[in-house]
């Protein structure tokens, strides 16, 4: 008897231990990117980012939304395979739209931790979902390769006293951007009289410079981690190119500013939308007879009566939106119930969900109208319209 309770004990010991009740995924859900910099006591610091698409969390709904719980582990190891370097913590994701717990974008977590100067690491992150017995792991080899004077430079945008890396960003975050931030590393024991220059370069027109800014020797700090404002606000071209220069040492980065670059229109893309949503009755009967070049010609000069094209713009962009969140296997999203709805209306002002014997619902409120939609499938659909 004795002998069956110890038995019995072990079993529940290791069948309620996690690393027992959750079985690695076979796909890897994550991806991670980093930069590194030379600290001056032999060490170095990164900044890791690692990205887990909204699709592949469960999330769970709240009264203020949709929130997904997960615990975070990171094993920094060397050729010896003795672990340098190890953490956990718990990130609550939270969303407040069911659409967005199926959107391709990507929640961005963000680590950093310093560590004993080596050459190469290996870096384990392990993911764990245990109310959903999920666990996923992730592995990738961190290099050093040492600077010479100046680090690599990345780009930023500063938002509520945070900054966000541009390359991490979607492209509706860079629209109306009017300062930069520059992140840079100076590694020089004798700085002297040297001084740090930003030339910001239009690569449309021979790299010609529109704007430089220098740093005198006397304000730069060896190993310090620095962030330099740049003001674009006032550059009337699109194609920039940034650049640092230090000694005899060129660094360089990239970036297209949105909302000086015009929109480059299919009109291909409108072609259905046209037909189920704008035109009139006169309208669709000269429209429908006509071949496919003929059609987009008939919409081209549609809008250019209208006269009016930021309202293009906007139905432009509708139209694009809808395809990419709303569409179904075989069918444009513009075509769904929803995609219907937003292209008309817009975005709406409010999203509600309800739970209830007859299904699950989101309801899209507007100024003076509600539009409820069924989940049937996996896929929305009109239920009060």
């Amino acid at each position: 008897m004795r002998n069956s309770l110890i038995s019995l004990f072990i079993f529940l010991l290791f069948s309620c231990s996690p690393g027992y009740q959750l079985k690695t995924e076979d796909e890897n859900i994550t991806r991670v990117e980093y930069d590194f910099y030379l600290l001056e006591d032999g060490f170095v610091q990164f900044n890791i980012d690692y990205f887990i698409p909204y699709s592949k969390l469960i999330f769970t709904k709240e009264s203020n939304g949709f929130n997904s719980d997960i615990t975070l582990s990171i094993d920094i190891i060397e050729d010896n395979k003795k672990i340098l370097y190890n953490n956990s913590w718990s990130d609550n994701i939270h969303v407040d739209y069911f659409e967005e717990t199926k959107s391709k974008k990507d929640y961005i977590g963000h680590f950093t931790f310093k560590i004993e100067k080596k050459q190469q690491y290996l870096m384990k992150i392990f993911i764990n979902d245990y109310s959903n017995h999920k666990y996923y792991k992730y592995e990738q080899n961190l290099t050093i390769n040492d600077y010479q004077y100046l680090s690599d430079i990345e780009l930023y945008i500063k938002n509520n006293e945070k900054y966000f890396n541009l390359d991490n960003l979607e492209n509706s975050d860079l629209e109306n951007l009017d300062t930069l931030w520059i992140k840079y590393q100076i590694i020089d024991d004798d700085i002297g009289d040297n001084s740090l220059t930003f030339k910001v370069l239009n690569k449309d027109i021979n790299n010609i410079a529109g704007l430089v800014s220098t740093i005198d020797a006397s304000k730069l700090n060896s190993y310090a981690i620095d962030l330099y404002p740049i003001s674009i606000g006032d550059i009337s071209y699109k194609n920039l190119e940034i650049n640092c220069h230090y000694r005899d040492i060129y660094k360089s980065k990239s970036i297209v500013i949105l909302d000086k670059e015009e929109i480059i229109f299919d009109y291909t893309l409108l072609s259905n939308p046209m037909e189920n949503y704008i035109l009139n009755r006169q309208e669709y009967i000269e429209y429908i007879e006509l071949d496919s070049a003929k059609k987009t010609e008939y919409i081209e000069n549609y809008w250019l009566k209208k006269n009016n094209p930021d309202l293009l713009v906007e139905f432009y962009k509708r139209v694009r939106y809808a395809n990419t969140t709303f569409k179904k296997i075989g069918s444009e999203g513009s075509n769904s119930d929803q995609g219907e709805i937003y292209i008309i209306y817009g975005r709406p002002l409010n999203i509600d969900f309800e739970f209830n014997e007859n299904g699950e619902f989101e309801i899209w409120q507007y100024h003076n109208k509600r539009f409820v939609f069924i989940n049937r499938f996996g896929y929305y659909e009109c239920y009060q319209c």
